[in-house]
């Protein structure tokens, strides 16, 4: 069973349990009804913003889905986000309760990220894509901070930006050649009067790159000048073309919106940057970025089995029409479109460093041809940068590779979830379940002659079942049985509802056997039984009584928190915990949510003894 936390759009807020501050009062009664129903339990602070933290060096699996969309597409489908990222993910609910997603991370990890050229590709051109993407997230965020910083502004991770596509989701041949390349190439940008330039970039070319000014409207760019290129030839997009039959045409054009439903059409022609279509009696003169958009967009939606054609390398062409550098030639039954090149036309050419590199270019060489004669310098980098990967999401489930993450700084174990709503809560899809009961027959039966006997302090009807759901090593979750004293039966539960929310480990919850005086094979037990109520002495002390005797102790974990005497433990498993600095699932140490869950019920711990350690025991006398 996998461990949830869910961040959940609601419209009424849940019940909730108040943590005590200090050490709550007995219960005035013995009442068997469930403490801790199985309720959702809030932590966010804002209600409109929550954190996740992958724990360690691990990395958080998101999927996410958008508002359903009806659609006229031939086998539409739904949306979806499935991707990778490391560091810190913060999720945010819009004002119409959309879900938006930033990823913070640091600013080498976003560069290995960008999933802009085949990792397979040479190491120059791996290397010139690097310090481009490098020099162009810096640009457009405006950074200008010291080193290690951290960049405040985001970047988006389309390509309105540069594509961030996080960690790989399936295996990614070569991909370690492209982590090289961004180590190589740490702290190198490309400057223009000390600043880090818009050094963009595209796929293909028609022959020669553009002005920035020419395609962008922007002010002339020294860095950012036509130059001619011969080297993208092995580009699947280089040379292109595509038949489009009129029939095709005017449907796409109908569902675009730009030409008469019922219409035939006879003939296309291009003048420059329009495309005039006429048939049927009828004539319109489409802009050619409006054409273009209505192709692409309705003919793979349409028919998908037919468009984008083949490319010459036979792949699918990136979009039916991929750039602008084309002609139309009209026949008696359609035309056929035939061009060059997919992208905006200006600065690198990205096949174009590739073949640059085929023929022993370097990366320096690489780029000072593109952008003015520019060559990489040092630059002081941001620490950890701001990325927006998505918006307008109606849930979202977060895995985190290690089974660990924290959500507003608690720990949990297992799955996130989350969900647009009216506001965001944290709460758990399954959450602590705990109750207190009294003694029924069954139970009694077994405790008789087992752990309770004649003589002992503590009455069987002065007993109370305590059931509580907790997290075990594996990483699922389990319920098992504690017996305690009914003076303290609310208390424990309540310490095992916060060890639970914290997503600390417990090997296994349960009834101790019938205890035996020592003997020569406990030394290779490795029993690790949580455990509270047994009648029988104390250890180490034979001549008294536990204060498991009374119902008002617990061991947790005695395996990984052992009994400690003279730098001697009591099994040889236990061997393995003696140093206590480890940071090992399920030990306790000073300090830690266990230590201090048990101190504000007002328990002790045997890890404060001084003349012997019991790392396990907690009880209300501190004994």
């Amino acid at each position: 069973m996998v461990v949830a936390l869910a961040l959940v759009g609601v419209a009424c807020t849940s019940a909730t349990v108040t943590t005590p501050t200090v050490a709550p009062p007995p219960p005035t009664t013995s009442a068997g009804a469930p403490t801790f129903p199985p309720t959702p339990s809030p932590s966010t602070v804002h209600p409109d913003v929550a954190t996740i933290r992958a724990v360690g060096d691990g990395s958080l699996r998101v999927r996410g889905t958008y508002p359903h969309a009806t659609s006229r597409c031939v086998h539409a489908s739904q949306p979806t986000l499935d991707a990778r990222y490391p560091g810190t993910l913060t999720v945010r609910r819009a004002a119409d309760g959309t879900l938006g997603l930033t990823v913070t991370l640091p600013f080498e990890r976003y560069l290995q990220g960008i999933a802009e050229v085949p990792p397979t590709w040479p190491a120059a051109a791996l290397d010139a894509q690097a310090i481009a993407a490098r020099s162009y997230a810096l640009s457009t965020t405006g950074w200008d901070g010291p080193a290690g910083a951290t960049l405040q502004t985001p970047i988006c991770s389309t390509t309105s930006c540069q594509v961030f596509g996080g960690i790989p989701v399936t295996p990614t041949p070569g991909i370690r050649r492209w982590y090289a390349a961004v180590d190589r190439t740490a702290g190198r940008v490309l400057e223009d009067g000390g600043r880090p330039i818009d050094a963009v970039y595209f796929s293909t070319s028609d022959g020669h790159t553009y002005a920035n000014e020419d395609v962008f409207g922007s002010d002339p760019l020294p860095y950012l000048r036509p130059v001619v290129e011969r080297d993208d030839g092995a580009s699947p997009t280089s040379r292109w073309r595509v038949p489009i039959p009129f029939d095709d045409l005017a449907r796409f054009l109908h569902a675009g919106g730009l030409w008469p439903g019922g219409t035939p059409i006879g003939s296309v022609r291009r003048t420059d940057e329009s495309i005039v279509v006429a048939g049927g009696g009828a004539t319109r003169t489409i802009d050619r970025s409006s054409f273009d958009a209505a192709v692409n967009e309705w003919a793979s939606c349409l028919m998908p089995g037919r468009y984008p054609t083949p490319s010459r390398s036979g792949s699918s062409l990136p979009t039916t029409i991929p750039s602008r550098w084309y002609s139309v030639s009209s026949g008696s039954r359609g035309i056929v479109v035939t061009g060059r090149g997919w992208g905006h036309g200006v600065g690198m050419v990205q096949w174009g460093a590739y073949g640059k590199a085929r023929k022993g270019w370097s990366a320096d060489r690489i780029l000072a041809y593109y952008y003015g004669g520019l060559h990489p310098q040092p630059f002081a980098e941001p620490g950890l940068i701001h990325v927006r990967v998505a918006d307008g999401l109606t849930s979202l489930r977060i895995v985190p590779s290690t089974k660990h993450a924290t959500v507003d700084g608690r720990q949990v174990r297992g799955s996130i979830t989350a969900q647009g709503g009216e506001r965001l809560t944290v709460e758990d899809p399954l959450p602590f379940a705990g109750s207190v009961s009294p003694i029924g027959p069954a139970l009694r039966r077994t405790l008789m002659g087992r752990n309770w006997h004649p003589g002992c302090p503590v009455p069987v009807d002065d007993l109370r079942l305590v059931r509580v759901r907790y997290h075990t090593f594996t990483g699922g979750v389990a319920t098992g049985p504690l017996v305690l004293n009914a003076r303290v039966a609310d208390d424990v539960l309540w310490v095992f509802r916060e060890l639970y929310r914290a997503g600390f480990p417990i090997h296994r919850v349960g009834l101790p056997p019938r205890y035996r005086p020592p003997r020569r094979r406990d030394w290779f037990s490795t029993r690790d039984l949580t455990s509270s109520y047994n009648c029988r002495p104390a250890t180490g002390n034979p001549g008294s009584l536990s204060q498991h005797s009374y119902g008002w102790a617990v061991d947790i974990n005695p395996l990984e928190n052992p009994y400690v005497k003279g730098g001697r433990v009591l099994r040889r498993a236990a061997k393995a915990f003696l140093d206590r600095s480890q940071d090992v699932p399920g030990m306790i140490h000073p300090g830690d949510v266990v230590v201090r869950s048990f101190a504000k019920i007002g328990w002790g711990w045997g890890g404060d003894w001084h003349t012997l350690k019991d790392y396990m025991h907690f009880s209300l006398t501190g004994r």
